[in-house]
């Protein structure tokens, strides 16, 4: 148990071997995403949130600090603006990418992706949706992500460009 949360530690197969399922089902991804969103929003996230009561944009970094420390790569902020709680970032060392490099057919970071929407989703107070624009997995150099506010979302412009991430 950490601060009254449990937390698990588990295999990278088993999450690369749950993403290769996925991709079999390229129609459940939206679902498999939001529900994790909304687990972590409204579970671990929050439960760090009241207990270190950090600053959004310090949050948004312990939370980069932290997946590196449990295998998720490190993650870097390329942009990132206050006004509009929108911003990008690069995660290198992608586990489920890296395993899955030349094997994919869609972007792989599904979990790495819900788990940053649900956890800024706590951070910035809003339902925030983030959006793989590069992936390892599917030949680029390195997993680039892009992350919103979901009610600034022209839902249709998303979903042509980021097919099968928009829930």
């Amino acid at each position: 148990m950490l601060l009254e949360s449990r937390l698990t530690l588990t295999p990278v197969e088993v999450s690369t071997t749950l993403t290769s399922f996925l991709m079999e089902r390229k129609e459940d991804i939206p679902r498999v995403y939001e529900e994790i969103r909304v687990a972590l929003r409204e579970g671990w996230s929050k439960t760090v949130r009241e207990f270190y009561k950090p600053q959004p944009l310090d949050y948004m970094l312990m939370m980069f600090e932290i997946g590196s420390i449990t295998g998720w790569g490190e993650s870097h902020l390329l942009s990132f603006d206050a006004d509009s709680l929108s911003g990008s970032l690069q995660t290198f060392d992608a586990p489920i990418s890296e395993a899955l490099k030349g094997k994919a057919t869609v972007h792989a970071d599904v979990f790495w992706r819900a788990q940053g929407a649900g956890v800024s989703s706590t951070i910035f107070g809003k339902d925030m949706d983030w959006f793989e624009t590069k992936c390892l997995a599917v030949g680029d150099s390195v997993c680039e992500f892009h992350f919103m506010p979901r009610d600034s979302l022209k839902r249709s412009e998303y979903a042509a460009k980021y097919p099968g991430q928009v829930p």
